[in-house]
C-alpha cells in the first residue's frame, strides 16, 4: 500500500471510531432497551408480512376457483 493509501485508511479508521462513540454517548436508551425494541419492531412487522401473504395466498385461491 502507499503512503497515501494508508493516510486515508487511518482518516477513515479515526472517523469510525469518532463516530463509534458519538453514537454511544447520544443514544437515547440503553443498549438492553435499544435491542428489545428492534426485536419487537422486527417481530411485528414480521407478522403483518406472514399476514399480508396469506391474504395474497387467500385471493389466489379466489380467484382460481372463480375461474
Amino acid at each position: 500500500m502507499s503512503r497515501k493509501n494508508l493516510t486515508y485508511l487511518g482518516i477513515a479508521l479515526a472517523g469510525s471510531a469518532v463516530g463509534a462513540v458519538l453514537g454511544l454517548l447520544s443514544a437515547p436508551h440503553s443498549g438492553r432497551e435499544t435491542r428489545k425494541r428492534i426485536a419487537r419492531s422486527i417481530g411485528d412487522k414480521k407478522d403483518a408480512i406472514i399476514r399480508r401473504g396469506y391474504q395474497a395466498a387467500d385471493g389466489v385461491n379466489d380467484y382460481l376457483r372463480a375461474s
